[in-house]
């Protein structure tokens, strides 16, 4: 897919002089046009706007040796301890909404 940008920001993209750039316009090895009475280049011609990218996912980690029962059980419990859980703190969402509208601050005037 075609990336058009002005001369001056093509020349920071690509790490070349503007005069470099105006060179290889005029004899024609680097795409350009008008548009909106500026020149624009194209800094990546060769781009295929079909072309999936893929991010290779992060490895798994596999745990080094199995958790013993014991370990497991006191997983299992801190789970299902509701002694952890503020429950009436945020019991009703209008309350929890309410405290946070008032510590709020107001957007800078422009």
């Amino acid at each position: 897919m075609s990336c058009w940008v002005a001369v001056s920001v093509a020349g920071e993209y690509l790490g070349v002089s503007s005069a470099e750039l105006m060179q290889r316009v005029e004899t024609g090895t680097l795409s350009s046009r008008f548009e909106l009475g500026m020149l624009m280049v194209d800094v990546k011609p060769e781009a295929n706007p079909f072309e999936r990218r893929r991010h290779p996912r992060p490895a798994m980690t596999i745990p080094q040796r199995p958790l013993h029962e014991s370990e497991i059980e006191r997983v299992v419990e801190q789970i299902d301890d509701p002694s952890g859980i503020e429950h009436d703190r945020f019991s009703d969402w209008r309350i929890a909404r309410a405290q946070t509208s008032r510590v709020r601050r107001a957007p800078l005037a422009a």
